[in-house]
């Protein structure tokens, strides 16, 4: 046997599919079988195939780490985009918005924030110029846009901010064609505060009323929550009129968007009767907003009783509508006659500031300075009065020649005590009621005024402004003072030069490249007008050749045509204040018999100026329980020292109260009247045993949708009709039983933060709202009277908030006094039910 043949036998009975598990001094060359298992084509295959799951697993990998990378990024902007809408940054947030979008990762939370920022910054930036109002347009365009291209996930409450921006901006045509895609989407785009919304859009568009009122109904219908329909009725019963109510779905939102309509189209009664609903399903939460529209848009005289109600219910309003109503008061105060009127309207300033710190809210400087004004406009003109200086302080020298009245040193009394409480309460003047008092110091020729006011100017901190320095030039025009008229002007252009120099240094001006200086327009016009009523004209142009400060055509040719007008008022002076100032003639009268009001307590003019000692005293109780309020910390205790009067007429504090029982001006503060009658009324109006039964099965604990308005909250608070905020009442539990010792199964006792129990909230609520719905049929008559009025002297009629029927009070005493007063006690039923339009059978 050859050597080869015996090895290949060899390893064949070995294995012979392992030739190599021989020793290796046994193998040949390597060649023939095992070349042939090394080389086989099913080798080589599963050999690539591995190499080829290698390089698959390996691609594999690297895609997944660059589909993770991708994600992460995506994170990161989606992350950062978020971040700028939560620090309120608007332009970066913008600039992210195209990146984010395409991410596909944004949530409807991302859209309502975007939507509500866009809006926010529209609603609290002042003065916007044209090309910030565009690029917000712009803005807002796009967010539609993706909205509708579904690049964007849809919100209602994005919605709601898109047409209240739309509304904000008078923008209406773009909100109708936003509303009309919103009307074909489904509960995603839109809900029941949307809709409430758009209500609103459509009313400040002219929209009749009665399309409005159909879209409300069609919209409870849509969203009917539980049982909203029949909670939104005026009629509506509750269970339990002393328990929080605690259902899901009514719309509030949906609400206050039919009450802006009726209000905007003049349905008072039906604007009364939503706020009813509103404070009888939720007393001490009615939002903000509500009860600003009835401030806004009705007559002072129904507004000042809305801010006592939300003041009542511990409803914090912002600052400016305080001193909205402050403002209105203050037009009242002009157009009142005699200085016990005007007086009542001072403590009704002060009432209002009362109640509204003992809700919750701060009163500031500006408040302050309304009072201040009005205040200081009781004093008559042309009185001259001598001073004796005691350091920053103006004093009265009550044995001089020509003595103050009793009634000038009652105001200034007064007027020290306001300062000092607020000053206490760390309440300061603005430079504005500086200015103020300037302004009437001249108008009343009175020179103790301006020096009052410029002595506690250099006491304070503040520091005049160019509008300070024109007061003061307008005044000593007014006083006919020639040398203060040239003193107060060289303090003007001082202070224009320093102005103007500090500018050149911000911008890095050397004395060379610093422009010329400029005055504005307002400067030259009150130095043109006081050097006419001092009879130096030479001294206005004797400025204007100076060439100290730029001018123009314009300005000049205002020059002169100020220099060649007619002083009408010095011609007419006389008159002028009488018209101006009608309690000047009761004024004078108190003056002249000054010595015989003081000892003669039988004389008419003694009672009257003891009348207005009272007050005055009155005043000062005022001033003490603010301070008391402000520094203790703590809110008002309302139900042990109620908002006594309610009304601005002490004769309609309580329409349906006898006579008997009306409250006086020197009622104690906690005073209780008898009102058995109309508690009985108000049991018949709203109980009902069928009503209690079908109102109880809605009344599981849920949540209840709020509505904010989102420009309200500035900063970004929470948004308009945004969140679906919970019940803040204690719940009825065992543990809450216990704390206030009620046995197991007894319903506990809730008050609202100014101590009021909610039945009793409800109580004195729907009493308001009857004399609210009173007061608004006499204005009715008052508008109605001023229209005729307005036509027949061919004048156009006075719309605005300042509008003489809207503050004025005079007339609307005597629609009063021709209606009979007060309703009396046996009709008080039938007066009520014919005012809220309904019977109770």
């Amino acid at each position: 046997m050859s050597r080869p043949f015996a090895q290949r036998l060899l390893r064949s009975a070995v294995c012979p599919s392992a030739p190599f598990l021989l020793p290796l001094r046994s193998n040949g060359p390597v060649h023939g079988a095992w070349g042939l298992v090394a080389l086989s084509p099913s080798t080589r295959r599963c050999m690539a195939s591995k190499s080829k799951r290698r390089k698959s697993r390996s691609k594999l990998l690297e895609s997944e780490l660059a589909q993770e990378n991708k994600l992460q990024g995506q994170l990161e902007t989606v992350l950062d985009f978020r971040a700028e809408l939560q620090s309120f940054s608007l332009q970066p947030a913008m600039v992210l918005y195209p990146h984010a979008i395409k991410t596909k990762l944004l949530e409807g939370k991302d859209t309502r924030e975007l939507a509500r920022l866009v809006h926010n910054t529209y609603r609290s930036t002042r003065n916007l110029s044209k090309e910030q109002k565009e690029a917000l347009a712009a803005q807002i365009e796009t967010i539609v846009e993706d909205l509708k291209q579904e690049r964007l996930p849809h919100d209602p409450i994005a919605s709601l901010h898109i047409i209240s921006y739309y509304k904000d901006s008078q923008q209406f045509d773009q909100g109708l064609d936003f509303w009309k895609w919103l009307l074909q989407q489904d509960e995603s785009c839109a809900d029941a505060r949307t809709y409430g919304a758009a209500i609103e859009l459509l009313a400040y568009q002219g929209v009749p009323l009665e399309v409005l009122e159909e879209l409300y109904q069609y919209a409870l219908k849509r969203f009917p929550g539980d049982y909203s329909e029949y909670h939104l009725a005026p009629d509506a019963i509750l269970a339990d009129r002393s328990q929080p109510i605690a259902m899901s779905g009514t719309r509030m939102s949906l609400l206050q968007g039919i009450l802006t309509a009726r209000i905007l189209h003049g349905d008072w009664q039906g604007a009364y009767l939503g706020l009813d609903v509103a404070l009888r399903l939720y007393p001490t939460q009615v939002p903000q907003r509500i009860f600003e529209l009835f401030i806004y848009e009705r007559p002072l005289s129904e507004a000042y009783k809305v801010f006592l109600m939300a003041c009542r219910a511990g409803v914090v309003l912002k600052p400016n509508v305080l001193n909205v109503t402050l403002e209105g008061l203050g037009r009242a105060e002009e157009l009142e006659t005699t200085v016990q009127e005007k007086l009542s309207i001072i403590s009704a300033m002060l009432n209002a500031v009362r109640a509204y710190a003992g809700a919750g809210g701060v009163p500031d400087g500006v408040h302050l300075g309304v009072i201040v004004r009005n205040l200081l406009s009781l004093m008559p003109p042309n009185t001259e009065m001598n001073f004796i200086d005691e350091g920053a302080d103006a004093v009265p020298a009550e044995n001089a020649e020509n003595s103050a009245t009793d009634i000038d040193i009652l105001i200034y009394d007064l007027l020290g005590s306001i300062m000092e409480t607020f000053a206490q309460m760390g309440i300061n003047p603005t430079i504005a009621t500086f200015n103020s008092i300037i302004s009437i110091g001249g108008d009343l020729k009175r020179q103790e005024l301006i020096d009052l006011a410029i002595r506690a100017l250099h006491s304070s901190e503040l520091e005049p402004t160019a509008v300070t320095y024109r007061a003061l030039v307008t005044a000593a025009g007014e006083l006919q003072d020639e040398e203060s008229v040239k003193d107060a002007w060289g303090l003007l252009e001082e202070a224009a030069l320093l102005r103007a120099e500090k500018q050149a240094v911000a911008a890095g001006l050397d004395e060379s490249n610093t422009p010329q200086p400029k005055l504005d327009k307002l400067d030259w016009k009150v130095l043109a007008r006081a050097c006419r009523r001092i009879n130096d004209v030479a001294f206005v142009r004797e400025q204007v050749e100076k060439g100290v400060f730029v001018l123009d055509g314009n300005v000049l040719a205002l020059i002169e045509r100020e220099l060649g007008r007619e002083d009408k008022k010095s011609a007419n002076e006389a008159q002028s204040h009488a018209s101006q100032s009608p309690q000047v003639s009761q004024v004078s009268q108190t003056q002249s018999d000054t010595k015989e009001n003081v000892t003669d307590q039988t004389s008419s003019g003694a009672q009257e100026t003891m009348t207005i000692q009272e007050r005055i005293s009155a005043i000062d109780t005022q001033l003490s329980e603010i301070h008391e309020i402000v520094l203790s910390g703590k809110l008002l205790d309302a139900s042990n020292s109620p908002f006594i009067p309610m009304s601005l007429d002490e004769n309609e504090c309580a329409v349906f109260a006898p006579e008997s029982v009306l409250p006086t001006p020197n009622a104690p503060a906690n005073a209780k009247f008898e009102d058995s009658k109309m508690r009985e009324i108000y049991d018949k109006f709203t109980t009902d045993i069928q009503s209690l039964q079908y109102g109880a099965s809605s009344s599981a604990a849920s949540e209840s949708d709020s509505y904010c308005d989102s420009a309200d909250a500035e900063n970004g608070s929470t948004a308009q009709g945004e969140e679906d905020a919970k019940v803040d009442e204690p719940k009825t539990t065992a543990a809450s039983q216990q704390l206030q010792g009620l046995p197991q199964g007894q319903s506990p006792i809730h008050f609202s933060s100014t101590n009021y129990t909610l039945a009793e909230l409800r109580y004195v609520n729907w009493v308001s709202i009857n004399e609210l719905l009173f007061d608004a049929r006499l204005n009715e008559i008052v508008k109605q009277t001023a229209v005729d009025q307005a036509m027949k002297e061919s004048k156009p009629f006075e719309r605005g908030r300042d509008a003489k029927w809207r503050c004025g009070l005079g007339m609307r005493r005597k629609v009063y006094r021709d209606a009979g007063g007060a309703a009396k006690e046996a009709d008080w039923e039938k007066c009520i039910a014919g005012l809220r339009r309904w019977r109770k059978e």
